[in-house]
């Protein structure tokens, strides 16, 4: 089995106004429009569908992790949908983040105990932040979204802002 090596995230920039997000502490249906929108985490656990356009998914709102906090995306599309990590979020993460997709358990497993932040189950469309670097565990870190219909994911169709 060949050791497990994440890729880095690239790094953007993102204009928060217009954001489509949610302020209620219960879970939420939110549906985008027919263009591109752009969803913001909100403090319950969202079920997010962006419909047409290219969509983007914000993760940059602090709030629990775990899978009664996840939010869901109901519509990942990895040719035109965009998936990006939030430093407000994800309290610790390098200047440098790596992602790494793995679809067995054994190496999910292997996977949490590498220096790559962002990790993506794809048999389970679970993406977790591994907060804990080699160490076991996610620390302070978990299961923040869960992709409906486990799309692929690669690091392309990702990116992160500070």
């Amino acid at each position: 089995d060949a050791a497990l090596e994440g890729e880095v995230i690239e790094g953007m920039e993102i204009d928060p106004s217009n954001a489509l997000t949610s302020e209620k502490r219960k879970g939420e249906s939110i549906t985008g429009t027919k263009q591109q929108d752009l969803f913001l985490n909100g403090v319950g656990k969202n079920r997010f569908r962006g419909r047409k356009g290219s969509d983007i998914f914000w993760f940059d709102r602090d709030e629990k992790f775990g899978k009664r906090h996840a939010e869901r995306i109901l519509d990942y599309k990895p040719s035109k949908d965009l998936i990006v990590f939030g430093g407000n979020r994800f309290k610790g993460m390098s200047g440098e983040p790596e992602f790494l997709s793995v679809k067995r358990k054994a190496d999910f497993n292997a996977a949490m105990q590498t220096e790559s932040e962002f990790i993506y189950w794809s048999a389970k469309g679970g993406l977790y932040f591994n907060a804990n670097g080699a160490d076991r565990g996610a620390g302070d870190g978990g299961l923040f979204a869960l992709l409906s219909g486990k799309p692929a994911l690669t690091v392309e169709s990702i990116g992160f802002t500070e």
